[in-house]
């Protein structure tokens, strides 16, 4: 089901929306039908979305630390050990302490996981076809750049300060 959002008269960026209508949410549960639309086909080679995200960040540029690769990956780093720890034992990564920087342990790719990407990648493409199959070229290019000022406007936006509560005086 396509949902159509109108702007009303009066409406503004303070007015008062329901969350189901939130760009956050439409955010969430897009990726969530794209992320559902991958692992249907994903899962027969025994990877996860959160794998996937690993192996792609890795495919791009082999060799990251593990804050380098979760950040690249775009992941929360609580369960970036784990999943690194899993997929070594799975054979798809190997740990190297880095030559320059012996506290640092850098990430690798192994034979096999490059040929799982052989075959990850085009499943890759074949969700992202099917979710922008009745765009233009050009709405594909607007869509990703409005969704880059989000996050250039969500990385600039200064950091909220928690109010302290005071003690009142009756």
């Amino acid at each position: 089901m396509i949902k159509k959002v109108q702007l009303l008269e009066g409406d503004g960026p303070d007015a008062d929306h329901s969350y189901v209508d939130s760009i956050a949410y439409e955010l969430r549960d897009t990726y969530r039908a794209v992320a559902r639309a991958f692992q249907a086909e994903a899962e027969r080679f025994g990877v996860s979305m959160g794998m996937w995200m690993f192996l792609r960040a890795l495919r791009v540029q082999d060799g990251l630390t593990q804050k380098e690769l979760t950040n690249s990956a775009g992941l929360m780093q609580p369960g970036t050990s784990a999943a690194l720890k899993q997929m070594e034992r799975l054979g798809l990564v190997r740990q190297e302490e880095d030559k320059d920087d012996r506290r640092k342990v850098r990430i690798y790719l192994t034979p096999k996981s490059r040929r799982l990407l052989r075959q990850l990648v085009p499943i890759s493409s074949k969700v992202r076809t099917q979710a922008t199959s009745d765009f233009t070229k050009k709405e594909v290019i607007l869509l990703i750049n409005l969704l880059g000022r989000i996050k250039a406007n969500i990385a600039g936006a200064p950091k909220p300060r928690l109010k302290r509560q005071t003690a009142r005086k009756a």
